[in-house]
C-alpha cells in the first residue's frame, strides 16, 4: 500500500512525497486519534502525548467509570492501528513505518473495549481538543492538534450538536479528516455521520489490485472528498506485531497522514485549500472494473500523495514575498545556476524565458529569493539568483526550487524540485514532477 505502483498492485507512491518531506519541517504537529485509546507497541514509541478518555458510559468503558484522564485502550486495539497508519515509526529496522514520520499524536478514547461508543462523547472530545469547555472536564487539552481522524461512524443523519462541535474546530483551524463508512451505501441519500457531516473531509476506500475502483464496502457519493486505499493496508497490532486490514477506517488516517505532510510544508493551509489540493491532483478511477466512472456515482478520486505534497509547496512559491530569509553567503551569487529539467523537456521545449519564474525556497520552505531566468534549453534552465541583499547558503545544503512556466497555449506547467545540491560555484537542482 506504501509502496510505488508496479504491475496491478496500485499503491499510491509515498515515498515520492517522502522524497519531499517526511514530516519534520515544522514539528511538533500535533495530531488526535479519536478511536479506542492509547495502546503500546514498539512502532508507535515516542509518538504518544497527553490525550483523555471520553467514553461515557461504564457500560462501554471497560474500566469502570466515565470521562478520565487516562486514554489507555482496554480490549479493541482500533485506535493502535489507525495510529500506526499514521504515524509509526520508520528506519527502525521493523514491521510497517506510518506516513508522518514525526507527528505526536493525541489518544482520544471514544470508543469502549468493545469498540462501539456514543457520537455525543465524540463531540465533546473535539471541544476539548479545540479548547472549549466541556461538563465535568476540568484537565485542558496542552496539545493545539492541527488534525483530527475519525474512522468511525454511524448510520443517522449529522446531529446539530456534532456539526456544531466540528463547526468550532473548523474556525479554529483544525481539519477533521473522517472515514466514509463500510456499509457500501450512499451518504448522499442515508445520512452517515460524521461522514455526512459539513466542514470534514470524508474518506472513502479503494481497491488496488487489477486497477484502481472503489471497494465494494465502503460507502460512497458526491459527498465523499477523496479515496483512499482500504484493502490490505499493514498495521500495527498487539504484542508488538503487524498485521493486515481494510476498512474506510485505515484509508481515512492514509489522508490524515498526507494532509499532515501537506501542513508541514505549507502550515497555513485552509481546510478548502486542502480539498482543492486533494482533488485536484488526485488520480483517477479507472473505467474498469470500477463502478466509479463519474462524480454522480462516487465523488471523487483517488488521493495522489507527492503530487498534493508539491501543490502545497508551490502556494508558498506563488506568494512568496521578495524579502529574504535568513541571509547567509551564496557561493558565487553572480554566476547563473543551470536548473537540470531533462526529464521533463517536452514541458519546456519552446518556452521563452520571459514566461518562466523561478523562485529558490530553504530546506524548511522558508522564501528566499527570486530567481532571473538568463536562458532556456530543451533540457535545462539557466537562472540567476537575484541576491541583493546577500542571501546564501553553505556548500551542499539543500534547497528547493518553485518553477512556474507559461506555456504556448497559455497554460501554466509547474514544476517543482524535491533536491538541489549546492556546490562550491554551482547549483543543480533535479525537478521530478509537472502539473498543469
Amino acid at each position: 500500500m506504501l509502496r510505488e505502483p508496479s504491475g496491478s498492485l496500485r499503491g499510491i507512491n509515498l515515498p515520492a512525497a517522502w522524497q519531499i518531506t517526511t514530516g519534520g519541517n515544522r514539528s511538533p504537529l500535533y495530531m488526535a486519534v479519536l478511536d479506542t485509546g492509547r495502546f503500546e507497541h514498539s512502532d508507535l514509541q515516542g509518538r504518544w502525548v497527553g490525550g483523555y478518555d471520553f467514553v461515557s458510559a461504564p457500560s462501554l468503558s471497560g474500566d469502570g467509570d466515565g470521562y478520565d484522564p487516562d486514554p489507555s485502550g482496554i480490549g479493541n486495539d482500533h485506535g493502535l492501528k489507525v495510529a500506526s497508519v499514521i504515524a509509526a515509526n520508520a528506519n527502525n529496522g521493523t514491521l510497517m513505518a506510518g506516513i508522518n514520520w514525526h507527528a505526536q499524536l493525541v489518544p482520544v478514547r471514544v470508543l469502549g473495549a468493545s469498540g462501539s461508543g456514543y457520537l455525543s462523547d465524540v463531540a465533546n472530545a473535539i471541544r476539548w481538543l479545540a479548547g472549549l469547555p466541556v461538563n465535568g472536564v476540568t484537565q485542558t487539552n496542552p496539545y493545539p492538534v492541527k488534525i483530527i481522524n475519525l474512522s468511525l461512524g454511524a448510520e443517522t443523519a449529522c446531529p446539530t450538536f456534532l456539526q456544531n462541535a466540528i463547526n468550532e474546530a473548523y474556525q479554529r483551524g483544525i481539519i477533521v479528516v473522517v472515514a466514509a463508512g463500510n456499509r457500501g451505501m450512499d451518504i448522499d441519500s442515508v445520512g452517515y455521520a460524521p461522514a455526512s457531516c459539513n466542514h470534514v473531509i470524508t474518506v472513502g476506500a479503494t481497491y488496488h489490485y487489477g486497477g484502481v475502483s472503489r471497494a465494494s464496502f465502503s460507502n460512497y457519493g458526491s459527498s465523499v472528498e477523496i479515496y483512499a486505499p482500504g484493502q490490505e493496508v499493514i498495521l500495527a497490532s498487539g504484542s508488538n506485531q503487524a498485521s493486515g486490514g481494510a476498512g474506510t477506517s485505515f484509508a481515512a488516517p492514509i489522508v490524515a497522514g498526507i494532509v499532515s505532510l501537506m501542513l508541514d510544508v505549507n502550515p497555513a493551509l485552509s481546510l478548502e485549500q486542502v480539498v482543492s489540493i486533494l482533488q485536484d491532483t488526485a488520480a483517477p478511477f479507472d473505467p474498469q472494473p470500477s463502478d466509479c466512472a463519474t462524480f454522480s456515482v462516487c465523488g471523487n478520486v483517488v488521493v495522489s500523495p507527492s503530487d498534493a505534497v508539491n501543490a502545497a509547496l508551490a502556494l508558498i512559491g506563488a506568494e512568496a514575498p521578495l524579502a529574504p530569509v535568513n541571509p547567509r553567503q551564496l557561493p558565487n551569487a553572480n554566476e547563473p545556476v543551470q536548473i537540470l529539467t531533462s526529464l521533463f523537456s517536452s514541458a519546456i521545449r519552446s518556452i521563452q524565458s520571459n514566461s518562466v519564474t523561478v523562485w529558490a525556497l530553504s530546506a524548511d520552505f522558508q522564501p528566499l529569493v527570486p530567481a532571473e531566468v538568463v536562458e532556456t534549453s530543451e533540457d535545462s534552465l539557466k537562472v540567476r539568483l537575484q541576491n541583493p541583499n546577500g542571501v546564501s547558503l553553505a556548500a551542499n545544503s539543500l534547497i528547493r526550487f518553485y518553477v512556474g512556466i507559461v506555456g504556448s497555449n497559455g497554460e501554466t506547467v509547474r514544476i517543482y524540485s524535491e533536491a538541489v545540491e549546492i556546490g562550491a560555484s554551482s547549483v543543480r537542482v533535479f525537478l521530478p514532477m509537472v502539473r498543469k
